[in-house]
């Protein structure tokens, strides 16, 4: 499962073209942008929380149900979104560090 999301979402994606992207943005931008992305994190986990227990239920209750495989698909998606927030906030924050404005590295 993980190995789909890595082949078919994150390989495609240039880590430099959106490094390059978003050095590009503004400061105010780019504090904007850490901000919202903390907080889809935080909203992530709590989701994947939630789809994960719900998949554990389906397993354990109703393993052979139509509704394991609809839960199994939640997940999955879960998990693809949440891996490219990730990978976002992984080169905002190198963006920051590789900044020459020191006021950046306040954000860590």
């Amino acid at each position: 499962n993980a190995y789909v999301v890595y082949r078919f979402i994150l390989v495609p994606i240039s880590i430099g073209q959106l490094y390059h992207w978003i050095r590009g943005q503004a400061m105010l931008k780019l504090y904007v942008l850490i901000a919202i992305v903390e907080v889809f994190d935080r909203l992530m986990c709590s989701m994947g929380q939630d789809c994960l227990d719900s998949m554990y239920w389906n397993t354990t209750k109703r393993p052979r149900s139509k509704r394991m495989l609809v839960s199994v698909t939640v997940v999955l998606v879960y998990t693809m979104c949440h891996t490219i927030l990730l990978f976002i906030h992984v080169a905002t924050l190198n963006v920051a560090i590789n900044s020459a404005d020191h006021a950046l590295l306040t954000l860590l």
